[in-house]
């Protein structure tokens, strides 16, 4: 598969105008070489073009500004969730034990592990966005040079490597701590309810019930136990359970 139609299928709808805009460089570059020619054919010599005066270069540049600028605009804001995140986790879970059996520690642990892996999707997401931008952007610098030899612009190949999106360094930084942070959870969880007491009630308690249809999924029988009466059964422990759950 071609790159232009690769960044087409993996382009995020959202995102789309700041991805790099591979066809119209690649356009521009063709349109840079057939100049070329026609100077040529007249007789002409091709010199040196500086780059500050060459057309690509100017428009890449522009393109790159645009996409650096998205990106880290993104990272902001994911590392403000992750700062929220990490909170909530010493809110909810970072407790004293003998206050932490009071809840429903599967609720508590599964909220935070939802919360967590679709904060890592998004992560993902943003890298994919980086990467296929940083890949287009060496392919155009690529193609350029190939084609124009007399114009190469070498030296703006580092000025991509330090674009942040190709470097990646906080990004890496938050994917590696939601990483830990899901494994931290995942025993979390083995292990508090491991010391949990069980309750006599607890196979036919409504908490038991709201808790399955909750873990399952099942949004239906998770409306129809709140709005079916049961609620009003139920005692300050379990309020204080679906309270946890649906914060």
């Amino acid at each position: 598969m071609k790159f232009g139609k690769h960044l087409e299928c993996l382009a995020i709808e959202a995102w789309k105008p700041n991805y790099i805009n591979y066809k119209y460089l690649k356009g521009l570059v063709r349109e840079l070489v057939e100049q070329d020619t026609k100077a040529l054919e007249g007789g002409g010599i091709l010199p040196v073009q500086p780059e500050g005066q060459n057309p690509f270069v100017i428009e890449l540049n522009k393109q790159l500004a645009q996409t650096s600028a998205f990106y880290l605009q993104k990272q902001r804001q994911c590392q403000k969730r992750q700062e929220m995140l990490l909170a909530r986790k010493k809110e909810r879970l970072l407790q004293p034990s003998d206050a932490m059996l009071e809840f429903n520690v599967q609720i508590v642990v599964d909220s935070l592990v939802l919360s967590f892996t679709a904060f890592g999707e998004e992560l993902y997401a943003l890298k994919q966005f980086a990467d296929v931008n940083a890949m287009g952007f060496r392919k155009a610098v690529k193609k350029h040079n190939k084609l124009r030899k007399h114009a190469a612009i070498a030296q703006f190949t580092s000025s991509i490597a330090s674009a942040a999106f190709v470097a990646q360094d906080k990004l890496r930084d938050m994917i590696a701590t939601v990483e830990a942070e899901l494994h931290y959870l995942e025993k979390a969880k083995a292990d508090l309810l491991s010391q949990r007491k069980p309750r006599a009630d607890d196979s036919s308690s409504f908490m038991h019930k709201l808790s399955a249809c909750f873990c399952n999924g099942d949004l239906l029988q998770f409306e129809a136990l709140i709005t079916g009466g049961a609620l009003q059964s139920a005692g300050p422990a379990e309020l204080r359970e679906l309270f946890v759950m649906l914060w």
